[in-house]
């Protein structure tokens, strides 16, 4: 009695990719099913046979539903029919990489090549950005990262110099003996450019930009402007990975309470009182490709507000309205807006800190 399935699905597929139904062809009248996800079972049923075959739906919704509580980029997935009657069984394994869009592309043409992220190039002031690529070699050993960091001497003149950065290995699991993956990554910021320059000696008196590039080919501009963000959000991206926006704009708090009222003998009292603050983001004019892609923070699952190496620290919040209208009419002026507010009811009280006036040198310079 053969068991064949004969939906096919790469050993290396995009989440979004991955097919709604599942086919086997079976003599059996039945079969019980199991999918494993990281060598454990989260799926069991059994399905009945209709004219020779058995057909599993929304396997795909299973396994993106993994991503977020197990935090990786990439699962391993199995999925067994097994005969009720006999120790007859079929089976189809695949690494399914997480992308919440569909891609044109596959797995194996994307990985090596480009970081993590939709983003043509990220602009920003002095904000820590996380920038990671997706490789999938047999050895990580000899990958290594270089910034080309472009800067103003103070002469006036444009200097280039070259770094060689180690990488962090964010995510790393064996896909099989033969072939590895994992996410490798820097943490960079013009406060740790500024750094590297120091180090060796070289004056400057700005960060103007920095080519980052991977040894496998992927390669990503970073721009540093004297405009300071009045928002910095991380969120999920397209990839399940934690990414960094710098957002300048203005921003408008907006308090509302809410209470009933009743009579207590003469006078009116409130009761069942709440308040809650939202805010309102509108950004400036922005280029077209950018406006773009700040479209996948609007539809993110997860933004926190902040920028941290342990994004899981930073408060979280939702957002209750969005207006983007995106033309590629170079005419017309595009900007987004949206509302925002803290998961939680209480918000965060943001207190400064204090600037030590009592232990501090004295300086005749008012600050």
């Amino acid at each position: 009695m053969a068991i064949t399935v004969e939906t096919n699905i790469p050993e290396y597929v995009w989440s979004s990719m991955i097919p709604e139904t599942i086919t086997v062809a079976t003599d059996e009248s039945s079969l019980k099913i199991e999918l494993s996800v990281s060598n454990r079972i989260v799926y069991t049923t059994t399905l009945s046979a209709y004219e020779g075959k058995v057909t599993l739906y929304s396997v795909a919704d299973i396994i993106e539903h993994m991503f977020p509580s197990e935090d990786k980029i990439m699962l391993s997935c199995y999925i067994c029919f097994l005969s009720l009657t006999s120790s007859e069984q079929g089976a189809i394994s695949f690494k399914a990489f997480y992308s919440y869009r569909r891609v044109n592309i596959s797995v194996l043409d994307f990985a090596n090549k480009n970081f993590t992220t939709l983003s043509p190039y990220t602009k920003t002031s002095d904000c820590l950005h996380i920038f990671t690529a997706l490789v999938i070699a047999n050895s990580f050993e000899g990958i290594t990262f270089n910034a080309k960091i472009f800067y103003m001497q103070p002469d006036g003149n444009i200097g280039i110099y070259n770094k060689s950065l180690s990488f962090v290995n964010y995510s790393s699991v064996i896909i099989e003996s033969q072939l590895n993956y994992a996410l490798l990554g820097v943490s960079l910021s013009k406060s740790v450019l500024s750094e590297y320059l120091s180090a060796v000696s070289l004056p400057h008196t700005d960060i103007l930009a920095c080519n980052l590039s991977c040894s496998t080919g992927a390669t990503h501009m970073i721009y540093f402007t004297q405009e300071r963000e009045s928002l910095i959000l991380t969120f999920r991206n397209n990839f399940n990975f934690w990414e960094t926006i710098s957002l300048p704009g203005v921003i408008v708090a907006k308090t509302k309470k809410e209470a009933s009222l009743g009579n207590l003998g003469r006078e009116v009292v409130q009761y069942d009182c709440t308040t809650h603050t939202e805010y309102e983001f509108i950004s400036p004019i922005l280029p077209t490709e950018y406006a773009l892609y700040l479209s996948e923070l609007l539809s993110s699952r997860d933004i926190r507000i902040g920028s941290s190496s342990s994004p899981e620290t930073l408060q979280r919040i939702i957002l209750t309205d969005n207006t983007s209208e995106i033309s590629t009419d170079d005419t017309k002026e595009i900007s987004i807006k949206f509302t925002y507010r803290y998961t939680h009811n209480r918000g965060m009280l943001e207190i400064p800190s204090s600037s030590d006036v009592f232990s501090e040198p004295f300086s005749q310079e008012f600050n």
